[in-house]
């Protein structure tokens, strides 16, 4: 019966193959962009939740250009990917039926950023466009270089008491490279850290300037072994003052 079986399937797919082949597509994405990206790349969660169709800050942009040159369905998938290559959003959109070909036009996408898996600041996130056909197989694609840092504020509350900031570590540099046991002004490695602070609160009612309670984390590694010897901070919890702006 298993024979039987098998000699079956290869007979049909013999079958189907050539039927199969006429309804894949083939062509190019050319050209991808993000229209409305401005540095920082502010992604504003509460313009999603604010009832006003002008404010779409909530979503990312993204336009390609591309090429079908045989006719069949067509639809466009785009995605954010971090550096290694994993996929925060994803979204498709369908072109429909094309039939006259070469058919060259743009398709916008539009990325949502989870809440759930936010936008980590300072890291560069590129953009992907992949050309599939009615089959749902990839005929073309193309990945945006380099890649785009986020401003991810994922409050939604305007009148919440805690402050919808990000933070993000912008330089950082020793001031020093040994240590000397023997003198204790020499004991410890000074470090200056250069450091941005966004705020995006309180925006249903009066702008106010407010004091935020701020930390530093860090590590000494091994560049040899990866290996993080332990280490003791000091003076590395402040405030910092931010003022509010309409």
């Amino acid at each position: 019966m298993l024979t039987r079986f098998s000699l079956l399937l290869a007979f049909t797919i013999l079958l189907l193959t050539p039927l199969g082949a006429h309804g894949q597509g083939a062509g190019t994405v050319n050209t991808l962009t993000l229209p409305s990206y401005v540095a920082p790349g502010y992604v504003i969660v509460a313009d999603g939740l604010d009832g006003d169709g002008g404010t779409n800050r909530h979503q990312v942009e993204l336009r390609a250009n591309v090429t079908a040159t045989v006719a069949d369905t067509y639809s466009v998938e785009f995605s954010l990917i971090d550096p290694d290559n994993n996929v925060m959003v994803t979204t498709t959109e369908t072109m429909g039926a094309i039939s006259s070909v070469p058919d060259t036009r743009d398709v916008t996408g539009l990325l949502e950023p989870s809440v759930g898996t936010p936008l980590q600041p300072g890291v560069l996130y590129r953009v992907r466009a992949r050309l599939k056909d009615s089959t749902d197989a990839q005929v073309a694609g193309k990945t945006g270089s380099p890649g785009r840092t986020y401003v991810h504020f994922t409050g939604t509350d305007s009148s919440s008491a805690d402050r919808n900031a990000v933070a993000k570590v912008t330089g950082v540099a020793l001031g020093r490279e040994w240590f000397l046991e023997t003198d204790a002004t020499k004991q410890a490695v000074p470090v200056t850290v250069d450091y941005t602070v966004y705020r995006y609160d309180r925006w249903d009612t009066t702008a106010n300037t407010v004091s935020l309670d701020m930390s530093l984390a860090g590590a000494l590694t091994n560049d040899v072994d990866a290996t993080e010897p332990a280490v003791t901070l000091a003076d590395n919890d402040f405030s910092v003052s931010i003022d509010s702006h309409d």
